[in-house]
């Protein structure tokens, strides 16, 4: 689904394919509650990537 430039949400894909997006990838420990102490460790780490659309912020 998609939510046009209107704020009406439809199925139809957009005409304008290119947005601005922020993004992250951040480490989490295992349970995902608090920041990994060893990120390059994936026995230990779970990583989370983050997007957001510009003209949300």
């Amino acid at each position: 689904m998609y939510q046009g430039g209107d704020g009406n949400w439809t199925i139809m894909r957009p005409a304008q394919l290119a947005e601005t997006v922020f993004w992250k990838i951040d480490s989490y420990d295992r349970d995902l509650r608090f920041g990994s102490e060893n990120p390059a460790n994936l026995a230990t780490a779970r990583r989370v990537l983050t997007i957001m659309v510009a003209s949300e912020y």
